[in-house]
Protein backbone atom coordinates (compact mmCIF):
# COMPACT_ATOMS: atom_id res chain seq x y z
CA UNK A 1 0.00 0.00 0.00
CA UNK A 2 1.60 3.49 -1.41
CA UNK A 3 2.22 6.04 1.07
CA UNK A 4 -0.65 8.24 0.57
CA UNK A 5 -3.20 5.47 0.89
CA UNK A 6 -1.55 4.71 4.84
CA UNK A 7 -2.27 8.44 5.55
CA UNK A 8 -5.70 8.59 4.34
CA UNK A 9 -6.42 5.63 6.09
CA UNK A 10 -5.08 6.57 9.26
CA UNK A 11 -6.95 9.65 8.64
CA UNK A 12 -10.22 7.99 8.40
CA UNK A 13 -9.69 5.79 11.28
CA UNK A 14 -8.74 8.83 13.35
CA UNK A 15 -11.80 10.67 12.40
CA UNK A 16 -13.78 7.70 13.51
CA UNK A 17 -11.73 7.35 16.89
CA UNK A 18 -12.70 11.33 17.15
CA UNK A 19 -16.55 10.91 16.87
CA UNK A 20 -16.24 7.95 19.42
CA UNK A 21 -14.01 10.24 21.83
CA UNK A 22 -16.40 13.17 21.85
CA UNK A 23 -19.49 11.12 22.70
CA UNK A 24 -17.60 9.35 25.59
CA UNK A 25 -16.61 12.41 26.85
CA UNK A 26 -19.98 13.48 26.59
CA UNK A 27 -21.33 10.70 28.27
CA UNK A 28 -18.74 10.97 31.17
CA UNK A 29 -18.57 15.31 31.56
CA UNK A 30 -22.23 16.13 31.23
CA UNK A 31 -21.53 19.35 32.02
CA UNK A 32 -19.29 20.15 28.89
CA UNK A 33 -21.09 20.31 25.72
CA UNK A 34 -20.03 18.13 22.53
CA UNK A 35 -18.03 21.19 21.42
CA UNK A 36 -15.15 20.70 23.60
CA UNK A 37 -15.49 17.26 23.90
CA UNK A 38 -15.04 17.40 19.94
CA UNK A 39 -12.33 19.98 20.03
CA UNK A 40 -10.31 18.05 23.17
CA UNK A 41 -11.17 15.09 19.77
CA UNK A 42 -9.61 16.95 17.38
CA UNK A 43 -6.35 18.07 19.25
CA UNK A 44 -5.60 14.43 20.11
CA UNK A 45 -6.13 13.20 17.35
CA UNK A 46 -4.49 15.96 15.44
CA UNK A 47 -1.20 14.73 17.55
CA UNK A 48 -1.60 11.25 16.92
CA UNK A 49 -2.27 12.14 12.84
CA UNK A 50 0.91 14.51 13.05
CA UNK A 51 3.00 12.14 14.79
CA UNK A 52 2.39 9.64 12.19
CA UNK A 53 2.51 11.78 8.99
CA UNK A 54 5.88 13.31 10.25
CA UNK A 55 7.67 10.12 11.55
CA UNK A 56 6.84 7.67 8.58
CA UNK A 57 7.08 10.19 5.74
CA UNK A 58 8.52 14.00 6.12
CA UNK A 59 10.48 13.52 9.42
CA UNK A 60 14.11 15.03 7.79
CA UNK A 61 12.01 17.75 5.82
CA UNK A 62 9.94 18.44 9.10
CA UNK A 63 13.32 18.50 11.46
CA UNK A 64 15.32 20.84 8.61
CA UNK A 65 12.17 23.05 8.52
CA UNK A 66 11.57 23.49 12.46
CA UNK A 67 15.12 23.93 12.66
CA UNK A 68 15.42 27.04 10.85
CA UNK A 69 12.52 28.85 12.53
CA UNK A 70 13.77 30.55 15.64
CA UNK A 71 12.94 28.38 18.90
CA UNK A 72 11.64 31.58 20.82
CA UNK A 73 9.17 31.72 17.79
CA UNK A 74 7.66 28.63 18.52
CA UNK A 75 8.00 28.82 22.13
CA UNK A 76 5.85 31.67 21.57
CA UNK A 77 2.99 30.56 18.95
CA UNK A 78 2.87 27.45 21.64
CA UNK A 79 2.42 30.10 24.50
CA UNK A 80 0.30 32.62 22.60
CA UNK A 81 -2.06 29.37 22.34
CA UNK A 82 -2.33 27.68 25.35
CA UNK A 83 -3.05 31.60 27.16
CA UNK A 84 -6.02 31.40 23.85
CA UNK A 85 -7.32 28.38 25.03
CA UNK A 86 -7.50 28.62 28.64
CA UNK A 87 -8.85 31.83 28.23
CA UNK A 88 -11.85 30.33 26.21
CA UNK A 89 -12.87 27.48 28.94
CA UNK A 90 -12.44 30.06 31.45
CA UNK A 91 -14.42 32.44 30.02
CA UNK A 92 -17.30 29.95 28.75
CA UNK A 93 -17.34 27.72 31.25
CA UNK A 94 -15.54 28.09 34.49
CA UNK A 95 -16.49 31.43 35.18
CA UNK A 96 -20.09 30.45 34.31
CA UNK A 97 -19.51 28.12 37.88
CA UNK A 98 -17.05 30.02 39.70
CA UNK A 99 -16.38 33.86 40.29
CA UNK A 100 -12.61 34.68 39.89
CA UNK A 101 -11.44 34.18 43.28
CA UNK A 102 -12.92 30.33 43.96
CA UNK A 103 -11.79 29.93 40.47
CA UNK A 104 -8.40 30.78 41.39
CA UNK A 105 -7.86 29.12 44.70
CA UNK A 106 -9.32 25.78 42.81
CA UNK A 107 -6.88 26.33 40.09
CA UNK A 108 -3.52 27.43 42.37
CA UNK A 109 -4.70 25.73 45.19
CA UNK A 110 -5.57 22.27 43.78
CA UNK A 111 -4.82 22.51 40.34
CA UNK A 112 -1.05 23.41 39.76
CA UNK A 113 0.32 21.72 43.40
CA UNK A 114 -1.57 18.39 41.29
CA UNK A 115 0.52 19.27 38.44
CA UNK A 116 3.52 20.45 40.01
CA UNK A 117 3.72 17.25 41.91
CA UNK A 118 3.12 15.15 38.36
CA UNK A 119 5.62 17.18 36.85
CA UNK A 120 8.52 16.92 39.90
CA UNK A 121 7.59 12.69 39.60
CA UNK A 122 8.60 12.89 35.89
CA UNK A 123 11.76 15.06 35.76
CA UNK A 124 12.63 12.92 38.89
CA UNK A 125 12.52 9.67 37.16
CA UNK A 126 14.42 10.84 33.90
CA UNK A 127 16.96 13.09 35.75
CA UNK A 128 17.66 10.72 38.71
CA UNK A 129 19.20 7.51 38.40
CA UNK A 130 18.10 6.69 42.14
CA UNK A 131 14.97 8.83 43.21
CA UNK A 132 14.71 9.16 47.13
CA UNK A 133 13.25 11.38 49.59
CA UNK A 134 16.25 13.41 49.19
CA UNK A 135 17.10 12.72 46.25
CA UNK A 136 14.42 14.21 43.46
CA UNK A 137 13.89 16.84 41.70
CA UNK A 138 12.05 19.46 44.21
CA UNK A 139 15.28 18.67 46.46
CA UNK A 140 17.05 19.58 44.46
CA UNK A 141 15.06 23.10 43.75
CA UNK A 142 15.10 23.68 47.87
CA UNK A 143 19.08 23.29 47.46
CA UNK A 144 19.70 26.21 44.80
CA UNK A 145 17.01 28.39 46.50
CA UNK A 146 18.58 27.39 49.78
CA UNK A 147 22.31 28.28 48.20
CA UNK A 148 21.12 32.06 46.28
CA UNK A 149 18.71 32.65 49.48
CA UNK A 150 19.45 36.72 50.18
CA UNK A 151 16.50 39.06 51.48
CA UNK A 152 16.58 40.73 48.61
CA UNK A 153 15.56 37.13 46.56
CA UNK A 154 12.87 36.27 49.04
CA UNK A 155 11.30 40.38 48.67
CA UNK A 156 11.56 39.66 45.21
CA UNK A 157 10.07 36.43 45.06
CA UNK A 158 6.85 36.81 47.46
CA UNK A 159 6.11 40.30 45.18
CA UNK A 160 6.26 38.50 41.95
CA UNK A 161 3.76 36.05 44.01
CA UNK A 162 1.64 38.78 44.86
CA UNK A 163 1.87 40.66 41.08
CA UNK A 164 0.91 37.14 39.69
CA UNK A 165 -2.22 36.74 41.49
CA UNK A 166 -3.00 40.39 41.13
CA UNK A 167 -2.14 40.19 37.76
CA UNK A 168 -4.52 36.71 36.75
CA UNK A 169 -7.20 37.72 39.02
CA UNK A 170 -7.86 41.25 37.54
CA UNK A 171 -8.00 39.37 34.23
CA UNK A 172 -10.45 36.91 35.12
CA UNK A 173 -12.26 39.90 36.49
CA UNK A 174 -12.30 41.68 33.50
CA UNK A 175 -12.83 38.57 31.91
CA UNK A 176 -16.09 38.06 34.19
CA UNK A 177 -17.70 41.50 32.82
CA UNK A 178 -16.30 41.49 28.91
CA UNK A 179 -16.06 39.44 25.95
CA UNK A 180 -13.24 37.11 25.73
CA UNK A 181 -12.04 38.49 22.40
CA UNK A 182 -12.11 42.19 24.08
CA UNK A 183 -10.43 41.12 27.53
CA UNK A 184 -7.46 39.76 25.44
CA UNK A 185 -7.38 42.77 23.65
CA UNK A 186 -7.14 45.12 26.12
CA UNK A 187 -5.22 43.47 29.10
CA UNK A 188 -1.96 42.22 26.79
CA UNK A 189 -1.42 45.31 24.82
CA UNK A 190 -1.42 46.86 28.85
CA UNK A 191 1.23 44.06 29.69
CA UNK A 192 3.42 44.87 26.45
CA UNK A 193 3.11 48.68 27.34
CA UNK A 194 3.92 48.54 31.39
CA UNK A 195 6.41 45.86 30.76
CA UNK A 196 8.10 47.95 28.08
CA UNK A 197 8.50 51.39 30.35
CA UNK A 198 9.37 49.28 33.46
CA UNK A 199 12.36 47.95 31.71
CA UNK A 200 12.91 51.30 29.61
CA UNK A 201 12.80 53.78 33.09
CA UNK A 202 14.32 51.13 35.63
CA UNK A 203 16.70 48.38 33.85
CA UNK A 204 17.80 50.59 31.23
CA UNK A 205 16.57 48.70 28.26
CA UNK A 206 16.61 50.49 25.07
CA UNK A 207 13.87 51.32 23.12
CA UNK A 208 14.34 51.73 19.14
CA UNK A 209 12.58 53.64 16.50
CA UNK A 210 10.31 50.88 15.05
CA UNK A 211 9.47 49.65 18.71
CA UNK A 212 8.51 52.97 19.98
CA UNK A 213 6.36 52.93 16.09
CA UNK A 214 5.18 49.91 17.99
CA UNK A 215 4.52 51.18 21.15
CA UNK A 216 1.92 54.17 19.51
CA UNK A 217 0.29 51.84 17.38
CA UNK A 218 -0.87 49.82 20.36
CA UNK A 219 -1.66 52.66 22.64
CA UNK A 220 -4.19 53.49 19.31
CA UNK A 221 -5.49 50.18 19.46
CA UNK A 222 -6.11 50.58 23.10
CA UNK A 223 -7.97 53.93 22.55
CA UNK A 224 -10.09 52.28 18.90
CA UNK A 225 -11.15 49.28 21.14
CA UNK A 226 -13.12 51.40 23.94
CA UNK A 227 -14.63 53.80 20.98
CA UNK A 228 -18.32 52.34 20.92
Amino acid sequence: MGGGAEFFWALYIIVIYNNILSCVGVWVCGCVDVWVCGCVGVWVCGCVLLYYYISIHYMQSTISLLSSIPISYLFALLSGFSWALTTIITKQYLLKLFDPMELYILRMGVGFPILALLITLIISLVSFKRVGLNNNYFTSILKKASDNYSNKILFIFILSIFAGFLGLYMFWKVLEINHGSYSVAFVWPSVVLFTTFISYFFYDEKITQMQGIGIGIIMLGLVLINIE
